[in-house]
């Protein structure tokens, strides 16, 4: 045989032997790995036919350089002492007080509250997004008393962790919402009354923020201010708290929060379900990112924001996850519950002759908690928070169609796992 041929041969030899190597070794990665992989992979694809899409939402240097001189200035000059209020202004501090205190009662007026100033002022992005991530707040809730996770997690670990969400969700609609019923005032008055920020305890980094976007409005800037304010505003008061760490933070069930799906946050569309998972919710720089990418997400795709709207608009939050997917769950059992657990779910469909998920809505699932005054002071001592306000970039992959489910899939499996233990 010439030598030629003998080559070829033996590298079509290799080249099956390869493939036969390869396909040996996959057949034994276990089918949920290769799943994982595959959904990854097609919300990679899918993700990057929706960039195309993409408007870009931006800050100007020019602004960022504008609340440096500011910020600095503020920063160095002696607190201002407190003015006389006019009577009119002290009757505003007082409605506004109780505003916040009457929407703060639980997850669902707060939701609802966020929703009615976007509604009315669609300037102000972050008060949708802020609807959005709450939405997925009160189905967090809500999922700490649905079909699955209380079979995994001990009655007193699930009222920690719904005080824990409850608590942070709290705390920042305490600090925000006053500020959104002052630019609210503001306009009705078409005067700047941001001076009255200091009667509700707001950073001097918003006072600075405010105070610019009055005179040069930014959606965008705004947006992502806020985003950085309220993710300071719960680091020390929430996430580092002795008790959120003792009792919450620190504990294995926590930890694993990847499986039970306490950390993603999704934005229901027509076609898919979009969103990002929060790798490490302690990080407070991953925070502030993952917020400004849920913002690229939501308002930096037409489509997207159009389709979103229209869901918030047309579907009044109740705290079930029935409210975007119906053929899934279900907010009332048709029977009663079982202490043994049976498969139902298979993909993203429920078993022939099994019940969707028990979902049920908020007010059905907890009652209102008071929940404590947040600490009184000031997070901002320097201008580091300023490098955030330089990039806000969409995520590469968002589409969470499929991973939404796989997730499901994850804590059913988990249940099943432990009942053969």
């Amino acid at each position: 045989m010439p030598k030629e041929a003998r080559i070829t041969e033996m590298a079509t030899k290799k080249s099956k032997l390869t493939k036969r190597t390869i396909w040996g070794t996959i057949k034994h990665i276990p089918r949920r790995i290769l799943q994982y992989f595959r959904i990854k992979f097609n919300a990679a694809l899918n993700s990057k036919i929706m960039l195309k899409q993409y408007v870009p939402v931006l800050i100007h240097k020019s602004d960022i350089a504008a609340i440096e001189e500011n910020l600095k200035r503020r920063l160095k000059d002696a607190p201002a002492t407190q003015p006389a209020w006019t009577t009119q202004e002290q009757q505003i501090i007082k409605r506004i007080k109780y505003q916040t205190k009457h929407a703060n009662r639980n997850n669902v007026t707060r939701t609802l509250a966020y929703y009615e100033v976007y509604r009315q002022f669609p300037e102000l992005h972050w008060a949708f997004l802020a609807h959005m991530v709450s939405r997925n707040g009160g189905w967090s809730m809500t999922d700490l008393k649905g079909d699955l996770i209380p079979r995994l997690m001990s009655s007193q670990q699930v009222e920690y962790l719904f005080l824990f969400l409850e608590r942070a969700n709290s705390f920042i609609f305490y600090d925000a919402y006053p500020q959104l019923l002052l630019y609210i005032e503001s306009k009705k008055q078409q005067k700047n009354m941001f001076h009255l920020l200091p009667q509700f305890h707001v950073s001097i980094w918003m006072r600075v923020i405010w105070d610019h976007e009055w005179n040069h409005p930014n959606s965008s800037l705004l947006t992502a201010a806020l985003i950085v304010n309220e993710q300071h505003y719960i680091e020390q008061r929430v996430v580092q708290d002795s008790s959120s760490k003792k009792y919450v933070i620190d504990e294995l069930y926590f930890k694993a929060q990847a499986l039970l799906q306490l950390n993603q946050v999704v934005f229901p569309s027509k076609d898919h379900v979009v969103g990002l998972i929060l790798e490490d919710f302690t990080d407070l720089h991953e925070r502030i990112e993952f917020g400004k990418q849920l913002y690229c997400i939501l308002f930096g795709f037409p489509m997207i924001l159009s389709e979103t709207t229209s869901f918030a608009t047309r579907v009044k939050h109740s705290g079930s996850r029935a409210d975007y997917w119906p053929h899934l769950y279900q907010k009332h059992r048709n029977s009663a519950s079982s202490p043994t657990y049976s498969e139902k779910l298979k993909g993203c469909q429920i078993l022939e002759g099994a019940e969707p998920f028990y979902s049920p809505e908020l007010l059905h699932a907890w009652k209102d908690r008071l929940v404590d005054t947040p600490q009184i002071y000031d997070w901002c001592t320097d201008l580091s928070p300023l490098d955030y306000l330089h990039r806000l970039q969409p995520p590469r992959s968002f589409d969470m169609t499929e991973e939404h489910c796989y997730g499901l899939n994850k804590i059913e499996l988990a249940v099943l796992t432990k009942k053969k233990l």
